[in-house]
């Protein structure tokens, strides 16, 4: 995929449409999701989320099971775009639509409360392995909660590729 100069063009592999709607490039000019935070489930399967994270979900939030098998949380518009892909995928193939029928039935609706923190449902608690401690990363457009031993994975086997050249400026 080649740069473009025009916003819209450089959004359009998001939505998987040609173009990006102006509506949809300010709803996207919001902070992007960054660092990693140790946290706890309470004994209600909620979690307190970083106050550098939990004011983009005052108004809304949808909780999904994720790749890696971690939860993702996302803010309404990057989870209609999401939506968007899993819509194409589900009429191209059985496998398609079987995946979009699993991720659609395990999102939840929600929004943070006063003090930060998101339900998470028990169904989702599961698939997640997260039980008591939880980490939390940004991820740019969302946030992931992962069980501490599964993120360590990720980390160790991601660090080796940093240090030896992944990621160039």
């Amino acid at each position: 995929m080649e740069w473009s100069d025009r916003p819209a063009e450089r959004l359009s592999h998001l939505t998987g449409q040609p173009g990006c709607p102006m509506k949809l490039l300010r709803a996207m000019n919001t902070d992007s999701f960054f660092g990693r935070f140790d946290h706890s489930l309470d004994a209600k399967g909620r979690v307190i989320l970083p106050a550098r994270f939990a004011g983009a979900f005052t108004e809304g939030a949808i909780v999904t099971a994720h790749v890696g098998g971690c939860v993702a949380v996302w803010r309404p518009v990057e989870f209609e775009m999401l939506e968007r892909r899993m819509r194409q995928e589900s009429t191209a193939s059985l496998e398609g639509l079987n995946r979009a029928r699993v991720w659609a039935s395990g999102a939840f609706e929600t929004k943070t409360d006063g003090q930060g923190r998101i339900p998470l449902p028990v169904r989702l608690r599961t698939f997640a392995d997260l039980a008591e401690e939880v980490v939390i990363c940004g991820m740019i457009d969302h946030v992931e909660l992962w069980n501490p031993s599964r993120w360590e994975e990720i980390e160790r086997s991601q660090e080796e590729t940093l240090i030896y050249g992944g990621i160039q400026p």
